[in-house]
């Protein structure tokens, strides 16, 4: 009984399967990319933090909320004590064999970590779906939008990283799906779901926060359709119960908020939480009406993460929900959809990430808009699917790009493996850019192995503001035959060389401008660097140009 039924769910709702089957595929894929390095910088914050817990249950810094970290020693302990059972019984020897990366600990604790984000971002993708029906009870908006989130960039990046971001953007729409219930029904439960998981989320990251304001929009909604008092609006035994559960959520994950308080509200730089709100503070007219720079980090994020005709029918879909489609159950949707694109796109230090959480919303109002365009002019439905194609078309040929990546190797792995392979053992390799490869140490009997450096390092030693001939020479005299420059833009640096008689150069654009190339990893897709190898000693070849 229970196999058919579920054999008609998945007829029923095969496009549903489909997406769910399709963001699994393009999140799952690749979780062991960089092996055996960790390229993201807060990967180590995280699972270091999740294994010191071990130690001492307070992490003793709230610059991050600690929900993420207490889960991560949880899984982590739970996976020890699972393969030291498997080792115990002796299987260790056999699933070695097939699955070594289970014992290649601490590998394994940031594979464990990204898996969870990974399953995050699916969650993510469900959740949207079923919050695009609850609101709007169309199939194809639903499908739509969870299609887009799908394949939005910065979601499938943060998904594979042992991060926050995948894990607060779960936990925004899971109570933002229980406060649109507040809207229709009112119950006291709602309030305390939305509440606590609302402070689940804060308990991930501060910003979590935010979704507040939709529970409070859907506190007002309920308020207004059903002509209760207006006084209600605010004083509101519900709404106390909401912001109570709200507490009680980000204390479960962050207990030493209030154990350890003076810490929690300090403005010390990387320990306290108010040092959080402190770096983002700035004079009134430049953090809220900044609007140059809300224009360049929307342009700069939210266009790679989706694509300018998606953002096109997000601005007509608002316009549309406040103006002639206007309906009260819409308020929490346009209140974070837009109060959150507006509110940390003016943030002072900014980061890609920051936009995540805003992804769905933004995918489930330019799905709203673009069907309701087609029903607005009449359009009949190949020109909607040709809008589709222009929606998609960019998000999947960044998509397919990063998925090549996590496929082979990123170019960090891959100019690793060409200087193991043509550096002699001894010699010294000097690093440049601010990507900086990882490089195995001279081993102490000198067979293998090799000495890393700092370019910056060489060159201060040597004098800087000797001739360029001169620091080449004495870079020779050192055994320092060749030098990596790896940077994001470091193919911008190369097509445009500073001015001779220039003295504010990086060491990447000193590389470029001095050195002869012997091998280049052109960037493939925004996930890792371009990288030049380049020789202190005169090379007569052309370059090779690796894509």
């Amino acid at each position: 009984m229970l196999i058919e039924k579920a054999k008609t769910y998945c007829v029923e709702n095969k496009l549903f399967i489909f997406v769910i089957l399709l963001a699994s595929f393009v999140r799952l894929i690749g979780l062991n990319w960089g092996y055996p390095f960790i390229f993201h910088p807060d990967e180590p914050t995280l699972i270091r933090g999740g294994t010191g817990i071990r130690f001492d249950p307070n992490p003793h810094h709230f610059d991050w909320p600690h929900l993420q970290t207490y889960l991560m020693f949880f899984v982590i302990a739970l996976w020890a004590r699972f393969t030291d059972i498997l080792e115990a019984v002796g299987l260790r020897g056999s699933l070695e064999q097939i699955v070594p990366l289970w014992w290649d600990r601490p590998f394994v604790f940031y594979f464990l970590g990204r898996l969870i984000s990974a399953l995050a971002g699916i969650g993510a993708v469900i959740l949207t779906y079923i919050i695009s029906f609850d609101l709007f009870k169309k199939k194809s908006v639903a499908v739509l939008s969870s299609m887009l989130l799908v394949f939005s960039f910065q979601s499938i990046e943060d998904s594979h990283f042992a991060t926050l971001d995948s894990s607060l953007t779960f936990w925004v729409l899971l109570s933002f799906l229980f406060s649109l219930k507040i809207v229709r029904t009112g119950n006291v439960k709602y309030y305390l779901l939305s509440g606590f998981l609302a402070g689940l989320a804060t308990s991930t990251k501060y910003n979590g926060a935010f979704v507040t304001f939709s529970i409070f929009a859907s506190h007002i909604s309920y308020i207004v359709i059903n002509n209760r008092k207006r006084i209600e609006i605010l004083y509101s035994n519900k709404l106390l119960y909401s912001a109570l559960a709200l507490i009680g959520g980000f204390l479960l994950g962050t207990p030493y908020a209030l154990l350890d308080y003076k810490t929690f509200f300090s403005t010390e730089p990387a320990i306290g939480a108010l040092w959080q709100l402190s770096r983002q503070s700035t004079a009134f007219m430049e953090r809220y009406l900044n609007f140059s720079l809300m224009e360049k980090n929307i342009r700069s994020n939210l266009f790679m993460s989706l694509s300018p005709f998606v953002l096109l029918f997000f601005f007509y879909g608002s316009l549309s929900l406040f103006t002639k489609n206007f309906k009260l159950k819409y308020l929490p949707l346009l209140i974070f959809g837009i109060g959150y694109l507006y509110y940390v796109s003016m943030f002072p230090v900014f980061y890609a990430q920051y936009f995540n959480p805003l992804y769905p919303f933004i995918a489930i109002i330019s799905a709203w808009g673009v069907c309701q365009f087609t029903t607005d002019f009449n359009l009949k439905k190949v020109v909607f699917y040709l809008l589709l194609i222009f929606m998609f078309t960019p998000m999947i040929l960044r998509v397919s790009d990063m998925m090549r990546v996590y496929l082979t190797d990123d170019n960090r792995i891959r100019a690793y493996s060409w200087i193991k392979q043509n550096v002699r053992a001894g010699e010294t390799v000097a690093l440049a850019g601010s990507e900086k490869l990882e490089v195995e140490d001279i081993s102490e009997d000198g067979l293998s192995g090799y000495v890393a450096t700092s370019l910056m390092k060489e060159i201060n030693d040597i004098g800087k503001h000797k001739t360029e001939s001169a620091i080449i020479q004495e870079l020779v005299n050192r055994k320092v035959f060749y030098v990596v420059a790896s940077d994001f833009d470091l193919q911008e640096q190369i097509e445009n060389p500073y001015e001779p008689g220039f003295e504010y150069w990086s060491s990447g654009e000193w590389v470029v401008n001095n050195l002869w190339e012997v091998v280049r990893f052109v960037r493939r897709s925004p996930i890792e660097p371009t990288i030049s190898i380049r020789s202190t000693v005169h090379v007569d070849q052309d370059p090779i140009v690796i894509k």
